[in-house]
């Protein structure tokens, strides 16, 4: 079993080439903040993960219905979900970080789970979006707000489509060039 410290000094060490932010906090204090968060809290739900048959897919897909979850307590209008949604929102790197670290730990890495890691993040981006509208809806009772609700997720579908096959595109020239 890794313990904690040596899972956050993984989290850190995976993420510190990929993200400017954790570097400069002076530059960017709230994004630091909120990588070191997220990195540690990250690191403490892979260590209780670590021995279980708990699988970073299923992590993953608890990532995404938390989406779908923080988007109805948000639309609901009520003050006590829509506070736990916004703490949802801004805590859903958790599980985001944490899906990827799991796989790597566990040696469960997927193109599938990288897959459904980005769509985990645009349903995320979708569900989040759509909840603002709903909200805006019952705030105001402007129509207009349903019919943005209803084309945000369409355009997103439509950009979904060329998404899909750019990215497969990258990912095989990108193996390829490895080779």
């Amino acid at each position: 079993m890794v313990g904690l410290a040596e899972l956050y000094r993984q989290q850190v060490e995976y993420n510190y080439g990929k993200s400017k932010y954790i570097k400069q906090f002076f530059r960017y204090p709230y994004s630091f903040v909120k990588a070191r968060y997220y990195m540690f809290f990250a690191a403490l739900l892979v260590w209780f993960l670590q021995r279980t048959d708990i699988d970073p897919n299923s992590v993953t897909k608890v990532y995404i219905a938390l989406g779908i979850v923080s988007a109805i307590f948000l639309a609901s209008g009520h003050s006590i979900l829509m506070l736990l949604a916004l703490f949802l929102i801004f805590s859903k790197g958790v599980v985001d970080w944490a899906d990827g670290h799991l796989a790597r730990l566990k040696k469960k890495q997927s193109l599938s789970g990288h897959i459904l890691d980005i769509f985990g993040a645009r349903v995320h981006s979708i569900a989040f979006f759509t909840a603002l509208g709903f909200y805006q809806f019952q705030l105001h009772n402007e129509i207009w707000f349903l019919y943005l609700v209803c084309a945000y997720p369409i355009s997103y579908g439509l950009l979904m489509h060329r998404f899909r096959y750019k990215y497969l595109f990258e990912h095989v020239q990108h193996a390829h060039s490895q080779i």
